[in-house]
């Protein structure tokens, strides 16, 4: 169970997103599309995984800020390919790790992915 502590514990750490879309990429629409755009900020201690952006792998959304540029096609029913670009993601403070305190960076990187429903 997790309880939440509050002002208590010194603050209760926030996290935002925001997002623009257009299109929608539909697997029962060939030549279908979609693109967005967005920024994520999280504070440290305020994500506990299970992230669905499909660009940030989890472990670096705990105190983390970056934005990503992504769109998908649909070339033919039932295949959706997609593409994410994010940029300028680092940390949003220091974080403990067991060689001491850290603060990280990852820069830019793009991810790249097929899905095909059968």
């Amino acid at each position: 169970d997790f309880t939440l502590k509050g002002h208590q514990m010194g603050g209760t750490p926030h996290f935002w997103m925001a997002r623009l879309d257009i299109g929608r990429a539909d697997l029962d629409v060939p030549k279908s599309w979609n693109a967005f755009i967005d920024y994520k900020y999280f504070e440290h201690g305020s994500f506990f995984g299970g992230n669905g952006t499909g660009a940030v792998p989890d472990r670096y959304l705990d105190g983390v800020r970056s934005f990503t540029f992504g769109a998908g096609y649909v070339p033919r029913m039932d295949l959706l390919l997609e593409a994410f670009y994010t940029f300028d993601a680092k940390g949003t403070n220091k974080r403990d790790t067991l060689y001491g305190s850290e603060s990280f960076k990852l820069g830019d990187y793009t991810r790249i992915q097929g899905t095909y429903r059968f």
